[in-house]
């Protein structure tokens, strides 16, 4: 397949090496952090703004990834945080050019879309949520998860946000008053893909039209990104299409822009035989399974720190003693802190599930704080983006930016401000990757090998 041309929407003023700056809003920290790692190449520089605030971007950064961090959020609270800071985008001449929502479509996509839409003013989204590289297709507007439709996957059976349906389109409808299309796999890899987007967003009313397009390979996202460069070179439309996916579409919006050859530069600052620091309270038992691994390979100490959890969402440390964690780490021993609950959640309402989450996220973020405080860390990772949010907002982090994809949906950058300043840090969605996966990072980390 031929090249995609270089979107318009980042001209490049004479020199490929200066991009005009535009926005990716994601709705949780993660995401913010797999789509900003598409763009690790020469003149980007992707930062991520843990806490929304833009006016911390290095001057050098081209590409502004914000963490909207909505996906917890009720419904009205979502929507005040998302207008706040589109608002801001717009007030210091930072374009919106990428929504990024949840790859299994947690949270709340058809509001995050539908209000980026209208406020950005584009004609059509260019909406999905695949992600090859994860295991997340579409096919025929139904989302899969290695092949197995979403609502009946570990996934889609999340507590705090229970599916019961793979169809993009019905998820996507739980926020009223949108223009919805389908696009099947078909039509996607036929020659009339643009024409079809083209007539789409001259016939759009007043509500942008959401263009759901099925994609199982990265060429097919490549096709779609194409396709909407086509309509964005139309002379009809005064604005730009709006892209809304996981870090799947992001990649090939940088494939768009830039020779692949030289993406992702591999290569991390800090200083070897450091400990490091893995931290998750993850629901996903890929989670255990990855720690497992590091454990058997002799790379890590897993030390279990467990919370109990009243009926009311309160919750605390019951094992181990935060101090004989502190003690481990200070030895030099390389720590892996898997956070569980030992009560159970399902007589729960999600909304009290969410506090106790975010109480245990809160809680692990005091304990790394002390940590960091008290010793010399090597480097973090943080899986779960509940989990990074709240470590980082904790130890007063404020930006990321970024160096390294090594693998698909693992980001590694440095932390800005706070108690963690300068260090080097990874992070990974807790339904990413394999049970190589950590092994595999930890050994391309500067603190990674023996323990000490």
């Amino acid at each position: 397949m031929q090249s995609a041309p270089v979107l318009c929407w980042w001209p490049v003023n004479g020199s490929a090496a200066q991009p005009a700056r535009f926005a990716i809003l994601a709705d949780d920290l993660t995401g913010a952090l797999d789509c900003a790692a598409a763009f690790i190449f020469p003149g980007y520089a992707p930062y991520v703004a843990i806490l929304g605030d833009v006016s911390d971007a290095p001057a050098i950064s081209r590409v502004i990834s914000v963490n909207a961090d909505t996906r917890r959020l009720l419904v009205d609270a979502a929507s005040r945080v998302k207008g706040q800071l589109l608002a801001n985008l717009s007030s210091v001449g930072i374009e919106l050019r990428y929504v990024k929502i949840d790859s299994t479509l947690r949270g709340h996509p058809g509001l995050e879309v539908s209000q980026c839409a209208e406020l950005s003013g584009a004609p059509v989204v260019l909406f999905c949520p695949s992600f090859p590289g994860t295991g997340r297709t579409v096919r025929d507007g139904n989302l899969l998860v290695h092949g197995v439709p979403l609502h009946q996957t570990e996934v889609g059976n999340d507590p705090l946000s229970p599916l019961t349906t793979s169809k993009v389109a019905d998820i996507l409808r739980r926020s009223p008053g949108m223009a919805l299309t389908e696009v099947h796999l078909d039509d996607v890899r036929s020659s009339g893909l643009a024409e079809t987007l083209v007539r789409l967003a001259e016939t759009s009313s007043e509500s942008p039209r959401i263009v759901i397009c099925d994609a199982e390979t990265d060429s097919d996202l490549d096709r779609v990104v194409a396709a909407g460069v086509t309509v964005t070179e139309c002379a009809l439309h005064r604005t730009q299409p709006l892209f809304a996916g996981s870090a799947g579409l992001a990649a090939a919006l940088a494939r768009a822009s830039q020779d692949s050859s030289i993406h992702n530069v591999k290569t991390v600052s800090g200083h070897a035989r450091r400990p490091f620091l893995i931290v998750t309270a993850s629901l996903r038992s890929l989670a255990d399974r990855q720690i497992a691994t590091l454990e058997s390979a002799g790379q890590v100490s897993r030390l279990g720190v467990e919370f109990a959890v009243t009926r009311e969402g309160t919750a605390h440390i019951v094992h181990p003693d935060m101090t004989a964690v502190e003690a481990h780490f200070a030895a030099g021993n390389n720590v892996a802190l898997r956070a569980t609950i030992v009560d159970d959640l399902s007589t729960l309402s999600p909304a009290v599930v969410r506090k106790a989450a975010d109480e245990v996220t809160a809680q692990l973020g005091q304990v790394v704080r002390r940590l960091a405080e008290q010793n010399d860390i090597g480097g973090i990772v943080i899986v779960g983006g509940d989990t990074a949010y709240g470590i980082l907002t904790a130890t007063g982090a404020r930006g990321i930016l970024l160096h390294a994809e090594p693998l698909p949906g693992v980001p590694v950058g440095t932390i800005s401000g706070g108690s963690l300043d300068g260090t080097v840090i990874a992070t990974k969605a807790g339904a990413f990757g394999d049970d190589q996966t950590l092994l595999n990072l930890v050994n391309f980390l500067p603190a990674g090998g023996d323990q000490p």
